[in-house]
């Protein structure tokens, strides 16, 4: 009789510091993705969202979850009572990621965005069928029969937007990403474990004893999890940094003495375009690529001599459109026309301007007034700048 007291009492407290880990990890990642938004506002993109809006409805369902195995274990009423607001939950949660999917896949053609209004439609009938079934006394099934969807949306998305990610990856990174999904992997399967429905029907085959013990190591396994989740996002970088490419505009490389251009890619032609000298009215008005690049050569120059006596130079200017983004070798000035400054983009124009050196400069006196020497840049500038799956695809349709 003492033994079984001393197990009860240890799998109460077993249970108790379980559910505390699982609370405590799964509010801090909740409020993690909300932070960094707030932080970068625009720059951080709206989808980064579904990543709190899934780990708030998980945190959400475990809190219930914890009330109910820790104050009303044998109470069947407040059991189901508690897995019907479990479905409430999971179900107002995926409207939030539905409307989130839709404007993710916004660009990407009608069909796509079109299915974020459909999972936004299907959250919304899941809702309202669970708390019209709550309060008529409706059975559990008939709530999780139309839940079903939305549950599976709400940790779907997140899983393929950290795929997503782990493509845009180039520093090395994809392992995280990968260990991160086995941490979402472990809360999912830890969750449906955790299905009313799937206790019993568990308990009815194992016994209720050899179940307690089943559910520990359950808890123990999406414990493993949150901790692998909360590690690999607090490592990585803020998500934007990741679509660092879609901010880039053109490179240029210009010779500061005689304020000529040896070397131009264009990575965004609509950017090009919306500024001053890529509009034809404002080139027959007098601006031009020519003058503004020269400008952007006497600028530095002025700045640089007010920073002279700290021995610095301007690396960074804001023209509002577009952030220009500059490194230094000798009479050359290595200028990155972006959208937005992201940290890597500096080290990439830093590599850039170093491989330049390596193998062109040698060829800057003799050849500055003969650009079309330094053509062959162009296949640096890609491999440091795009990505190189994407040079191969456009090899082959050549």
């Amino acid at each position: 009789m003492l033994i079984l007291t001393i197990l009860d009492q240890f799998y109460v407290e077993s249970l108790l510091v379980s559910y505390f880990i699982i609370l405590i990890l799964g509010f801090e990642l909740s409020v993690f993705f909300i932070f960094q938004k707030m932080m970068r506002k625009d720059r951080s993109p709206a989808w980064i969202l579904a990543f709190s809006l899934t780990m708030l409805s998980f945190s959400v369902v475990y809190l219930f979850r914890a009330i109910l195995d820790l104050g009303y274990g044998g109470n069947v009423t407040i059991a189901d009572l508690i897995s019907q607001l479990d479905m409430i939950v999971v179900s107002v949660a995926s409207i939030g990621t539905g409307l989130l999917l839709f404007g993710f896949f916004r660009g990407n053609g009608r069909r796509s965005s079109t299915m974020g209004l459909v999972f936004m439609i299907l959250g919304m009938i899941s809702t309202v069928v669970n708390v019209i079934g709550t309060l008529m006394g409706w059975s559990i099934q008939i709530g999780l029969l139309f839940a079903g969807i939305p549950l599976l949306v709400l940790f779907m998305f997140p899983m393929y937007l950290l795929v997503q990610l782990a493509k845009h990856d180039d520093s090395g990174r994809k392992n995280l990403f990968y260990f991160i999904l086995i941490g979402v992997f472990l809360n999912v399967l830890g969750m449906l474990f955790n299905f009313r429905l799937v206790e019993v029907s568990i308990s009815a085959v194992l016994g209720t004893e050899v179940y307690s013990s089943v559910k520990l190591a359950v808890l123990v396994i999406i414990v493993i999890g949150l901790t692998m989740e909360a590690l690999g996002f607090f490592y990585l970088p803020p998500v934007d940094d990741f679509f660092w490419k879609n901010h880039l505009v053109a490179l240029y490389v210009l010779d500061k003495t005689s304020r000529f251009s040896l070397f131009k890619k264009v990575f965004d032609i609509k950017a090009i375009e919306a500024l001053p000298f890529g509009r034809k009215d404002e080139q027959e008005g007098g601006a031009s690529e020519t003058v503004f690049i020269s400008g952007i050569g006497g600028i530095t120059d002025m700045l640089s001599e007010t920073m002279e006596t700290s021995g610095e130079k301007v690396e960074f200017i804001d023209q509002g459109v577009v952030k220009l983004l500059l490194a230094y070798e000798g009479d050359l000035i290595f200028i990155l026309l972006a959208k937005q400054n992201v940290p890597i983009l500096s080290w990439k124009l830093k590599s850039f301007k170093d491989t330049f050196m390596l193998f062109y400069g040698d060829m800057v006196k003799r050849f500055a007034k003969n650009p079309e020497k330094f053509l062959p840049v162009d296949k640096i500038a890609s491999r440091i700048f795009v990505d190189v799956t994407q040079i191969k695809k456009e090899a082959k349709k050549a």
